[in-house]
């Protein structure tokens, strides 16, 4: 990463300011709260995580000048609101080094390299997008975690 605004921008990939930090929010959940839903209309925790980790890699991967295939509307989010626990945990884990591999992508971006594989959209904006979509998704998470009485996460 060479400029400056790209530097600032990737600071919104760690826990700090505004953002909430992602391990906190995905501390210390049971199962039952993984895939409780509080009405038909709302994702569980579990779905609203895969629909980040669907994103966010292919996310990486544009950013990475890759080819990118896009999920049709709705291909997103999965199927099923069933996960058993070992694969949440590697849900959790997938998602975390994402973040890792986002922090690294983001230090060798140029900020107005364009990305094929999304109309070539600027590098700079596509972070900036994975950002606000992390962000957003995360606050949802806590959200639900506030209602159902399960935050803050035991220390």
């Amino acid at each position: 990463m060479t400029d400056e605004f790209l530097e600032t921008l990737a600071e919104g990939l760690k826990p700090k300011h505004t953002h909430v930090d992602p391990f906190k929010a995905l501390k210390g959940i049971s199962m039952e709260m993984v895939l409780k839903k509080l009405n038909e209309k709302t994702p569980s925790i579990y779905e609203l995580l895969h629909h980040l980790v669907v994103w966010q890699d292919l996310t990486i991967e544009a950013l990475q000048g890759h080819d990118v295939i896009w999920p049709d509307k709705g291909k997103d989010w999965p199927e099923e609101n069933e996960i058993e626990s070992d694969e949440w945990q590697e849900l959790i884990q997938q998602f975390t080094k994402g973040l890792e591999r986002a922090e690294i992508v983001a230090e060798m971006l140029e900020s107005e390299t364009k990305l094929p594989a999304w109309n070539d959209m600027p590098a700079s904006n596509a972070l900036r997008v994975l950002i606000q979509h992390n962000s957003y998704h995360m606050g949802q998470i806590v959200t639900m975690r506030r209602v159902l009485g399960i935050w803050p996460p035991e220390e």
